[in-house]
């Protein structure tokens, strides 16, 4: 097993012993999760922390001085933390309209990257060794609906930027 990286608190271990690899998630030394790619350990350990609401800040554009200003992450839109799943929890994000044209900007001139790559990972999970059976690239498929999935999430952020 070979560690693939180290965060603050977790370590991810890449074990390939078995026909498909799998990450090893440890924190203090003890595994506390296994994910099928180091792409879901990633996301694994960035939810950990959000999960509990422990964020420790956020931050918000302070229009009357021209700074920025830290405060706790507390407010989801008026609801409870705990009965809305992270992922549909609503964060309020306040952007000056310089910053809102550079992420608007970003996000549509890297869509063809974004969409390339799930091309390319979608065509190599096509790709068969000689037996005719057994995929090529065993994680193809994967990174293939990684990039769909991102590539679905970005255009709704660009959407809801756009409705401001």
């Amino acid at each position: 097993m070979k560690t693939v990286y180290r965060t603050g608190k977790y370590k991810v271990v890449k074990d390939e012993t078995r026909p498909t690899p799998q990450y090893h998630v440890y924190r203090e030394g003890n595994k506390v999760h296994t994910a099928k790619s180091q792409v879901d350990a990633t996301m694994w350990i960035t939810r950990q922390g959000k999960e509990k609401n422990t964020m420790k800040k956020a931050t918000d554009f302070i229009e009357e001085t021209g700074e920025y200003a830290s405060r706790p992450a507390t407010e989801f839109d008026g609801a409870d933390p705990q009965e809305v799943p992270y992922d549909e929890q609503k964060r309020t994000v306040t952007l000056t309209n310089d910053m809102w044209s550079a992420l608007s900007c970003y996000i549509l001139m890297t869509t063809t990257h974004r969409e390339d790559e799930a091309k390319a990972w979608r065509e190599l999970s096509q790709e068969v060794k000689d037996d005719g059976v057994t995929p090529k690239y065993k994680n193809a498929k994967s990174n293939a609906d990684f990039w769909d999935e991102q590539n679905q999430k970005i255009e709704s952020i660009l959407k809801a930027i756009d409705e401001r």
